[in-house]
């Protein structure tokens, strides 16, 4: 088991950032929102050993946590939730050969 961050599990290409926000899949989970974008991949293949099949970006708005440290914070527990939980997400998208791209907004400023 995997539990690393690394920077290639980020999304952090503004092509990318774009298409996923302007034709991205939405999911409200309270007191988060989550757009997706769900695409085949082959991971049989050598050349794809590198293709991530989860990349993901995290959203904390400056309209609920005014203070950057609050901010950060959110951030910081968001991807340590997401960091110890991820093999399972992964393990499923690899056995159906699928990759998905994630942002994952707070929509409120409930702690």
């Amino acid at each position: 088991m995997d539990f690393s961050f690394p920077k290639s599990k980020h999304l952090c290409s503004k092509m990318v950032i774009d298409r996923l926000f302007a034709s991205g899949d939405k999911l409200l989970v309270y007191p988060l929102r989550v757009v997706y974008s769900v695409s085949a991949a082959d991971y049989s293949d050598a050349d794809d050993a590198v293709l991530e099949p989860v990349r993901v970006l995290f959203v904390v708005p400056k309209r609920y946590y005014k203070h950057a440290v609050d901010r950060n914070r959110y951030k910081r527990l968001l991807r340590e939730s997401y960091r110890l939980q991820q093999n399972a997400l992964i393990d499923e998208l690899k056995k159906n050969n699928l990759r998905i791209d994630m942002a994952i907004i707070v929509i409120n400023n409930d702690f």
